[in-house]
């Protein structure tokens, strides 16, 4: 049986990644314009950095919580049949 994700499960994965790919954006605009054209890098990049770590890390949980679900129903169907 081929895996097939319900539609809301796909929007919630497209819609984490699409935020994510603004945030790599925007951290990156950020991290070239503080080091690129004024080069004063302080302290709170590093936040910023670890911040965009911390959405992908929300993506890479989304993705592995939408998978896990939808194996656990399947698994959960098979043993009530």
């Amino acid at each position: 049986m081929a895996f097939s994700p319900a539609p809301s499960a796909v929007r919630v994965i497209v819609v984490t990644a699409v935020f994510t790919c603004f945030s790599f954006a925007f951290v990156g605009l950020r991290l070239v314009s503080r080091f690129g054209f004024t080069k004063s890098g302080k302290r709170d990049e590093i936040a910023i950095v670890g911040s965009l770590f911390a959405a992908i890390a929300v993506l890479v949980l989304t993705v592995r919580g939408v998978l896990l679900t939808r194996t656990k129903r399947c698994v959960r169907k098979k043993w009530l049949t």
